[in-house]
């Protein structure tokens, strides 16, 4: 019986790990790619909790959405430092471009409309309408146009935020719009 139990639970604990896990459609990313990402995220959930302290990482990211019902984006403490580390990351260049170069960390950058992250997109965007009509908007417009970022900020409160991809959707949303 106990071992029965045991089974039970490390099944469920390897489901729940599982899930928590960046997807990597087609190896777009590689592994110290996905490492980064998975900071990316663990960071910008570090950020939420240090500011709104709810129970759960779900309610912090839901409480940030509360407070862009007025149309600003509130940068919290701790995000533009955040904004500018994501400059060193090797994955960088497969979701942002920067504006100018020279200005090296100072720079500004905005999502590639080319780059890996759309094939990234489309693909958690097979299982939700709301990404995937994010990633066409997107693709269309090559830009996080005023009625994306609003449409953004409504409908993502919608998916399952315990799901880390989601989680790094919207971490990516929100630096580019105040990163660029």
């Amino acid at each position: 019986m106990k071992k029965t139990i045991l089974f039970i639970f490390i099944t469920i604990l390897s489901a729940c790990e599982q899930r928590a896990e960046i997807e990597n459609p087609n190896k777009i990313f590689t592994d110290s790619e996905v490492k980064e990402l998975n900071w990316m995220v663990s960071e910008f959930d570090s950020i939420l909790a240090s500011e709104y302290k709810a129970g759960s990482v779900e309610e912090n990211y839901k409480n940030y959405l509360k407070d862009t019902e007025n149309y600003t984006i509130p940068i919290l403490n701790g995000m533009d430092k955040l904004g500018v580390q994501v400059m060193d990351l090797s994955v960088f260049p497969k979701i942002w471009w920067r504006y100018d170069k020279s200005l090296g960390n100072s720079g500004k950058y905005n999502i590639d409309a080319e780059s890996e992250y759309l094939v990234y997109l489309k693909h958690i965007g097979e299982s939700t309408d709301f990404i995937e009509n994010y990633a066409d908007k997107f693709s269309s417009a090559h830009d996080i146009n005023p009625s994306v970022a609003s449409e953004f900020s409504y409908r993502i409160k919608d998916v399952d935020l315990s799901d880390k991809n989601y989680r790094l959707i919207f971490a990516i949303h929100y630096l580019t719009l105040f990163n660029r």
